[in-house]
């Protein structure tokens, strides 16, 4: 969504969209009589080429060996995409060989040619990705060398070509004039609100708060410990294995929903879980930073904009939430209200379960030969809600009611979802 600003798409590359944060860095660097061309693209972004038919055992990684299988139809993918011409002379970069970067989930290549002068003007046209594979890619294109400062560029699906120097002036395209701090702040804005997980999350700590005192101290906690974490992370002082972190997100959904229902908006106290909570969150969130990529001249501007854009994100979907559910509060008579919500309960629980048994099989890698691919999640699911049936007992919620039936109720809710996800499958 965020990325999509100021882009259009047409309905041929709309259709091959899948992965929204799509990235790659491009640096071109003229030194000492050369010039190197330096690139590095995310390999979920290379997967998504239909053309090349990757068909990795991971949707986000590879291995050595994986990428070495596909080596040649990628190599001359990447090198057939580049209308690359220095001072006038066509120049097509030859890729002898790849670099896997961040566990597999980044591909480096590099090449250099040989300049009797130093360049005056590069052009630079690009044609990867955007019509075969991710529509909404962002190619960001560093320049240096070529004048005093450091030229960048966002090359995006209706900015495809571009000539370096920079002009610098206002009639300049936009994406030439887009800051860091703007690019990364779109970013961040658009991966929360496709973020699944972190907007159930989001929906659970609503049912912990009663009024807007605690609403902005549930928000300013969860605001303070992502933030937190996701700093100590981009400095790499801090790194959790997603093993670790996109389970516990979408462990954090139930636990806390589950938390709230039983001691009740008055007694729950929203602000300490959404802080705890919140610190996972943020590794979470530091994760999809290092898959985008920070530039290092400008870390300050790229984390800031980074952070302030998942914070408008949250608010862009509380908002409206917080005003439907004050309008159907209004609306509905008392009785109606209490068992619409503990309906959304039920639904979000069943939700939060799917993505336990997701993160699980995804990122531990757990595997049931005995079951089909589509329900390799149910064992864990049937783990998990097992496990919140026990922890229940006989303890009702806030308003007295039972909480045992209402995990075997979005346990069923969810068994039903995977059914018939593999019935359809």
């Amino acid at each position: 969504m965020g990325l999509a600003n100021g882009l259009t798409v047409s309905e041929e590359t709309a259709t091959a969209v899948v992965h929204p944060d799509s990235i790659s860095h491009l640096e071109i660097t003229i030194s000492d009589g050369q010039v190197k061309l330096a690139w590095q693209i995310q390999t979920r972004t290379i997967m998504e080429v239909t053309s090349l038919e990757w068909d990795g055992a991971d949707l986000w990684s590879t291995t050595d060996e994986e990428a070495q299988r596909y080596w040649t139809p990628t190599k001359a993918y990447l090198e057939s995409g580049f209308d690359l011409q220095i001072d006038g002379e066509a120049w097509l970069p030859e890729f002898e060989d790849f670099e896997l970067r961040e566990e597999g989930n980044g591909f480096y290549v590099e090449c250099t040619k040989s300049v009797d002068k130093k360049p005056q003007s590069i052009h630079l046209g690009v044609q990867h990705f955007f019509e075969d594979g991710n529509g909404l890619h962002i190619m960001d294109v560093y320049v240096s060398g070529l004048t005093e400062a450091v030229d960048r560029y966002f090359i995006q699906y209706g900015h495809r070509t571009i000539d370096f120097p920079l002009p610098h002036d206002p009639n300049a395209p936009a994406a030439a004039n887009q800051s860091t701090l703007q690019r990364y702040f779109s970013l961040g804005w658009g991966h929360v609100l496709e973020g699944v997980d972190h907007l159930a999350f989001v929906l659970a700590l609503l049912f912990g708060v009663a009024t807007w005192r605690a609403l902005l101290a549930a928000v300013t906690a969860f605001t303070l410990a992502h933030s937190i974490t996701l700093a100590l992370s981009a400095f790499n002082i801090l790194q959790l294995s997603p093993a670790i972190v996109e389970p516990g997100i979408a462990i954090s959904v139930a636990v806390v929903l589950w938390w709230h229902l039983w001691k009740g908006p008055g007694e729950s106290h929203a602000w300490k879980p959404a802080f705890g909570f919140g610190l996972l969150h943020g590794c979470g969130f530091a994760g999809v930073l290092g898959e985008i990529g920070i530039p290092e001249e400008a870390m300050v501007p790229a984390l800031l904009g980074f952070n302030l854009g998942v914070e408008a994100g949250q608010l862009t979907f509380v908002i409206p939430v917080i005003v439907v559910g004050l309008a159907l509060h209004r609306v509905l008579p008392t009785k109606a209200a209490r068992s619409a919500l503990h309906l959304f309960a039920i639904i979000l629980a069943a939700f939060a379960f799917h993505l336990v048994g997701l993160a699980s099989t995804s990122y531990i890698g757990i595997d049931f030969p005995l079951l089909p691919d589509a329900l390799q999640a149910l064992p864990i699911i049937l783990a998990f809600a097992f496990l919140l049936w026990l922890i229940a007992g006989k303890r009702p919620t806030a308003d007295g009611q039972a909480i045992r039936p209402q995990v075997l109720n979005a346990f069923i809710l969810v068994l039903l979802f995977e059914a018939g996800f593999w019935l359809g499958s």
